[in-house]
């Protein structure tokens, strides 16, 4: 029988040079008998060559390993299970002589593989789990193990009971080790007999399609693994009920073996958290942090509820404890009622940062108001108070009395030999008064380090000429032929200065990250015609001249000096999931500002304004190109 070898460059590529990865770690336990066996591997361990960490290992008795690579987009036409060769096959192998390769350097999940020995052997593959993915061929034979519990596995009576139609069919053949032969393989003729032992290969036939391999299926899409990165706080995935009778499905949290030296450290499990049910009726549910077993019940397969979708949440707030690029993960262990499946997938995640671009706006619902009142009085024991406070006393030359018409106090003054009447005023500061509609301020910010954080008027997202993304303060640092995918972003609510210019405000003190309390001071010159809104360039009152249209008139004679204090306090998110999740690319907290107003010399006044902030992350690049 000749197979034609299949096309593994993609493979290839992607495991060339033992790649580092940033996972979560178990060890899968294989029990080798001397001569020929058939292993199924539910973790990846493609992080090292296998002439490195087998074939140096005088102590193993590994001397052949052959994977099982079929062509599924051609027919096979296979009668019974192949024997290894080399030519013109379906395999690629490895061997410990110093043989030429012929393709096998890597051992990867949800891969089926025959592995010789001289002795009985116990193989511990520390790798990274996999979900299981099969690619089923109807045409000839697969070779493949299914994802059973390690303790007390199920026959293949059992085993296939929600598959009838397939275990009826199936043509299985298992390896129960030795030399190849007529009794390595087997066919199974008694299923009744044959233990689904994890970890064990087994050939199997049957004409329809099949993606069955336990009473649960789990669907991560086209994932093998759950991976929130430095910036994700949501991932969702579906349980399915593959059995005729109600199911429970546990879902368990377990912490990583501890990684090879050569790879990242883990520095603690996801501090995860599982979202309930929608309520239908008012669209809300509950949530709350994953760390002791979660049940589900499902429905028999194909009625409503048997496929579930599970959301699990990152709380984003806790990763912060972690320094930034620490690697975090565990395993989510599913399992069922029945003792039919135990599927490990990876969770992982990283502690991110803030640093890039935000976009957000500060919502105004405070302002300080200077007001001035008449002083009133109703009585003369009100009005003598009244003077007492302010005071105020009556004298030769001043005196003040009860306005009869509005109980305003009056002051009447003899000022050069004639009586001078006013009315008593007194100024009000109201600080941090609500308003009745709040007012938005657009804001613009990028984060280098955390401490290297830059207040915007205007921005550039788009390719420079080497296409690569990059944020900037000058449109001339995109490529002009690529201007039709760039973006900027801009903001009314700070000064426009020309682009040469554009270079923002540099913190004064402070960080971007939860806690952090930012600080920026941005000024505005009483001559600046671009921004200033005393100035009106055609105006005779406002453009800042004297009456002869001439010298510029000083800050306060027209125009002011402007300077605004802000500083933005990041506190801790909400209690709600999506704030908790949603913390890698979503920062809010209170906003202050102080605007003073400066004409001549000690002449200033200041106004207060606040409310709250919220900012969303729209690049993560970390560099503000300015030139």
């Amino acid at each position: 029988m000749k197979f034609l070898h299949p096309n593994r460059w993609f493979l290839l590529i992607w495991l060339a040079l033992g790649l580092r990865v940033a996972a979560q770690w178990s060890t899968q336990n294989l029990s080798l008998v001397a001569g020929w066996n058939a292993v199924y591997l539910h973790v990846d361990v493609t992080n090292v060559p296998l002439d490195t960490w087998v074939g140096t290992d005088i102590s193993s008795p590994i001397v052949e390993i052959w994977e099982w690579v079929p062509s599924t987009g051609s027919a096979q036409f296979v009668q019974d299970p192949s024997t290894p060769t080399g030519t013109n096959s379906q395999w690629i192998n490895w061997k410990r002589s110093g043989a030429p390769l012929t393709g096998l350097q890597y051992l990867r999940g949800n891969a089926a593989y025959l592995v010789r020995t001289t002795h009985d052997y116990q193989w511990n593959l520390l790798g990274r789990p996999v979900a299981p993915h099969y690619l089923w061929s109807g045409t000839g034979l697969n070779f493949l193990g299914f994802p059973t519990p390690s303790n007390q596995p199920p026959t293949f009576d059992v085993f296939l009971s929600p598959v009838p139609d397939f275990a009826v069919n199936a043509d299985i053949f298992a390896y129960p080790g030795g030399p190849l032969g007529p009794n390595n393989p087997i066919q199974v003729l008694d299923q009744t007999a044959q233990p689904v032992t994890r970890g064990q290969a087994f050939w199997m036939r049957a004409p329809q399609f099949n993606k069955y391999y336990g009473a649960v299926a789990v669907d991560l899409g086209s994932a093998d693994r759950i991976d929130f990165g430095s910036d994700l706080g949501q991932y969702s995935f579906r349980l399915v009920n593959m059995a005729t009778t109600n199911l429970t499905v546990t879902l368990t949290l377990l912490p990583s073996d501890t990684p090879p030296a050569d790879q990242t450290p883990i520095a603690g499990i996801p501090p995860l958290l599982l979202r309930g049910a929608v309520n239908q009726t008012n669209l809300t549910y509950s949530y709350g942090s994953f760390t002791n077993p979660t049940s589900f019940t499902l429905p028999p397969a194909g009625q409503p509820g048997s496929d579930v979708s599970v959301v699990l949440g990152l709380n984003r707030s806790a990763m912060s404890a972690y320094p930034t690029g620490s690697q975090v993960a565990g395993i989510l262990r599913i399992t069922d009622a029945l003792g039919y499946s135990q599927i490990d997938v990876p969770i992982s995640a990283e502690a991110g940062n803030t640093s890039g671009l935000w976009v957000g706006t500060a919502l105004i619902n405070q302002v300080q108001q200077y007001l001035t009142e008449y002083v009133t009085a109703a009585d003369l024991p009100t009005l003598t108070n009244v003077l007492t406070q302010l005071n105020l006393t009556n004298t030769d030359t001043v005196s003040y009395v009860i306005d009869p018409d509005n109980n305003r106090v009056r002051r009447q003054a003899m000022v050069g030999g004639g009586l001078q009447v006013t009315y008593l005023t007194r100024d009000v500061s109201q600080t941090n008064t609500a308003v009745p509609s709040s007012y938005p301020i657009r804001l613009i910010i990028h984060n280098g380090d955390g401490t290297n954080v830059t207040l915007l008027q205007r921005v550039y997202i788009g390719m420079d000429v080497t296409t690569n993304s990059i944020v900037a303060t000058r449109q001339s640092a995109l490529d002009p032929g690529q201007l039709a995918t760039a973006h900027r972003i801009s903001s009314v609510h700070f000064p426009w200065s020309p682009e040469a210019n554009n270079q923002g405000w540099n913190v004064q003190s402070g960080a971007l990250r939860e806690g952090g309390n930012l600080s920026f001071l941005v000024p505005m010159r009483a001559d600046n015609f671009a921004s200033n809104p005393f100035l009106h360039t055609y105006h005779p009152d406002h453009d800042n001249l004297d009456a002869q249209f001439q010298n510029p008139a000083p800050p306060g004679t027209e125009s002011f000096d402007i300077a605004r204090q802000i500083s933005m306090q990041v506190i801790p998110p909400g209690s709600d999931f999506n704030s908790l999740t949603g913390r890698a690319n979503t920062l809010s907290g209170v906003y202050h500002e102080t605007i003073t107003l400066s004409g001549a010399p000690g002449q200033s006044r200041s106004f207060d304004i606040g409310g709250y902030f919220s900012l969303n992350r729209i690049s993560p690049i970390p560099t503000l190109t300015k030139n």
